[in-house]
């Protein structure tokens, strides 16, 4: 698992190295909340971040951080202290902004200075997102990730789906402006009728016949009784 992810991360690496220039040594902007989950899952940001990431690098924060690791007091007291011994990015702000606001500034105009941004501030992560050749890193199941590029890195503003999809829409849009403007209604679709096999009718029985229906449907026909004739008026009926 760990050979697949680095094979990942050495594509992406590669991706923002051919489109943005972002190259080794890398400079990563570190901020409380990715500290403390790292502290939490037992991660060692300076010893794993560099082997993940297969190069040098300069991790970097700035006093916004830490004024806000000081203002949650004894809750990030342990990002407060692994912070401190990271490169101290100077910003423009005179009076201490909150973290997420301090590191967006940091990229917004295009993120010149090739940054990194590791995070799991929600908020930051989406809006680095919306900004082209912005690498984002963060911890999930106890590991760092960096993040596959977002659609604005990649330059797609509006992904394409697939054509069958793209033409149910088109027909949905269709459908409902001829139920506003027109006022007409889409007819349901006729069910389909199921076929009835005829079964060919029986011949009739004549009336007065001498076929006697059998129990199994067949015919059976009718005896005709044989009237007995004694023999000595047989022989009277010969003498006559």
């Amino acid at each position: 698992m760990k050979i697949k992810r680095q094979k990942t991360a050495y594509k992406i690496l590669n991706f923002y190295k051919n489109t943005y220039g972002i190259d080794s040594p890398y400079k990563v902007l570190v901020d409380g909340t990715f500290c403390k989950a790292c502290l939490s899952a037992k991660v060692n940001i300076m010893e794993q971040l560099p082997k993940y990431l297969d190069s040098d690098m300069t991790l970097m924060t700035t006093s916004c951080v830490l004024a806000e690791c000081k203002a949650f007091g004894s809750l990030l007291f342990g990002p407060l202290k692994v912070l401190s011994q990271y490169t101290i990015r100077p910003c423009k702000h005179k009076e201490p902004v909150p973290a997420a606001q301090c590191l967006y500034s940091l990229i917004k105009q295009g993120n010149k200075k090739k940054y990194f941004v590791a995070t799991q501030d929600p908020e930051l992560s989406k809006k680095s997102r919306d900004i082209k050749g912005v690498p984002l890193l963060y911890l999930a199941f106890k590991n760092i990730i960096l993040e596959r590029p977002s659609n604005t890195s990649k330059g797609i503003e509006n992904p394409q789906v697939s054509q069958a999809q793209s033409l149910d829409h088109q027909l949905k849009i269709v459908q409902d402006l001829k139920r506003k403007l027109l006022g007409e209604e889409i007819e349901p679709k006729e069910k389909k009728k199921k076929k009835f096999i005829k079964r060919k009718p029986t011949k009739k029985r004549k009336e007065g016949g001498n076929n006697v229906p059998k129990s199994n449907g067949g015919v059976k026909r009718k005896k005709k009784n044989k009237i007995k004739i004694a023999s000595h008026v047989k022989a009277e009926w010969r003498k006559q």
